[in-house]
């Protein structure tokens, strides 16, 4: 299981994801499947793999800057 913050995992509907770092200010949403939660750390069986680096903080900035983007599209 790859472990991250409770605050790194947002919820989109019915589903949970997160934001992998691809480069520098380059961020790809990824739809997560949790294993277990706590109130501050969620581990999870799959979304993330070793050596991805995750956003720990800033995940609703994120989420609402991709949103708008999508509605300049």
């Amino acid at each position: 299981a790859f472990v991250v913050p409770a605050g790194a995992v947002g919820i989109d509907g019915k589903n949970k994801f997160v934001f992998v770092r691809k480069a520098e200010r380059v961020f790809e949403q990824r739809t997560v499947v949790p294993l277990y939660e706590t109130k501050t750390q969620v581990a999870l069986s799959e979304g993330v793999g070793e050596g991805e680096t995750v956003v720990s903080e800033g995940v609703f900035f994120l989420k609402s800057e991709i949103r708008a983007s999508d509605m300049e599209e």
